[in-house]
């Protein structure tokens, strides 16, 4: 059930630090199409957030303690949480840090780092 009209819940999200964007705006049609409640919309936004900054924030931590399964489990966790609400592009990052955690190289994982920063600074202000 939607509670308010979609402007309003951007104008919410813009609120949370959310870009207005073309894939924000696809996934909030996206979750719409499912009748998801508002109240629930947003806890899966602010909780997306939360773990990117998360993640953001301890992976040259990890990386220098060449913590490749953590990174490895965290980029697939927030590879699906992504993909689930159609932020490809950044869904598509996750993986190649995914992979280059997997296969345990350092130089491959800061290239994806690289990217995954870009990416996030499309989504998130």
């Amino acid at each position: 059930m939607i509670i308010i009209s979609n402007n309003d819940f951007l104008k919410e999200l813009n609120d949370l630090g959310y870009v207005i964007s073309e894939s924000v705006t696809n996934s909030v049609a996206f979750l719409n199409s499912l009748n998801l409640p508002d109240a629930d919309k947003l806890f899966l936004y602010q909780e997306f957030r939360s773990e990117i900054e998360v993640f953001k924030g301890i992976l040259q931590e990890k990386l220098k303690a060449r913590d490749f399964a953590f990174l490895e489990d965290k980029a697939h966790e927030l590879k699906g949480v992504s993909k689930n609400l159609k932020f490809d592009d950044l869904s598509d990052v996750l993986y190649k840090m995914q992979l280059s955690s997997e296969e345990k190289d350092s130089e491959a994982f800061k290239l994806s780092a690289s990217e995954f920063e870009g990416s996030i600074d499309k989504l998130f202000l």
